[in-house]
């Protein structure tokens, strides 16, 4: 088991594409996950090089999905070890205040993302990180939207973003339940997470009376034990948070904001289960 985050990068790096990378640049990674996204690029410290060095080079790996691949490995190893949870998943969101330097970015045809995920809410300009982890917080997917976006749109697309990597036969892509709070509190929902063999442990709003009442049918059951567990993402929402750009979005592509928040999930996974130090 590593003890830190620079072993396994090299490790990982020696045996993919990436083995031409230099070490320098090797340190440069360590430097931006173990800070996880706290300092702009223009403050990076100077032993590491560079910074528009170190910032062409993220943007690069990005592009090549190098962070989708170190969480891809961490999930198998994680697997190996009997960490992941499969009994619970919980399913959650969160707004994320953006900075007015997060807005600008040039309109491109292939931008998976039109509106870079920034939109405005009650919050005023905002971002939405949509995740899921399981019992034990360990993030497995994840996605972002603008902010006005109701979190309830985005089920079947975390979902079907999961798929963790066996040793052998097929991925492992659903638990045996999934908690969330009100704001999935929806008819089709429930019905999805059924077809997939998955039992929905979601709370009602507030009833309604009446021909409302009839149209919705009985109202459905949840484990109301099993359910005080959600404390687990709100704690995991909170600890991303601590990160200051991840608690305030300055990064002007949806694409390179997703991969802040992928660096700062790696490093949460390391610190947490591949660390001797807290």
């Amino acid at each position: 088991m590593h003890t830190h985050l620079g072993p396994f990068v090299s490790e990982f790096l020696a045996e993919s594409e990436y083995a031409r990378v230099s070490t320098h640049f090797q340190r440069q990674l360590i430097c931006i996950s173990k800070t996880a996204s706290q300092v702009a690029w223009r403050d990076l410290p100077e032993q590491y090089g560079p910074w528009q060095t170190a910032y062409d080079r993220f943007r690069q790996w990005k592009q090549e999905r190098l962070f989708d691949q170190i969480l891809e490995r961490l999930h198998i190893q994680l697997d190996e070890e009997g960490l992941i949870n499969y009994a619970t998943w919980m399913m959650d969101a969160t707004i994320i205040h953006a900075s007015k330097a997060a807005a600008g970015a040039r309109k491109k045809k292939n931008d998976a993302v039109a509106d870079q995920a920034l939109g405005r809410s009650r919050g005023g300009f905002t971002t939405k990180l949509h995740l899921v982890c399981d019992q034990q917080g360990i993030p497995l997917a994840m996605c972002v939207t603008a902010g006005q976006v109701q979190e309830a749109t985005q089920v079947e697309a975390l979902m079907t973003q999961i798929h963790l990597p066996q040793r052998r036969g097929r991925p492992r892509c659903r638990p045996q339940h999934i908690i969330a709070d009100k704001g999935y509190d929806a008819q089709w929902i429930r019905q999805y997470l059924r077809r997939r063999g998955i039992r929905p442990e979601i709370p009602n709003r507030a009833t309604p009376t009446g021909r409302q009442r009839r149209q919705r049918g009985p109202r459905p059951r949840y484990d109301r034990t099993l359910y005080k567990q959600r404390n687990v993402i709100e704690r995991l929402f909170g600890w991303l948070k601590e990160h200051r750009r991840i608690a305030t979005r300055f990064e002007k592509k949806a694409s390179h904001f997703m991969a802040m928040i992928k660096l700062a999930c790696i490093r949460q996974v390391f610190q947490s289960y591949f660390s001797d130090t807290p």
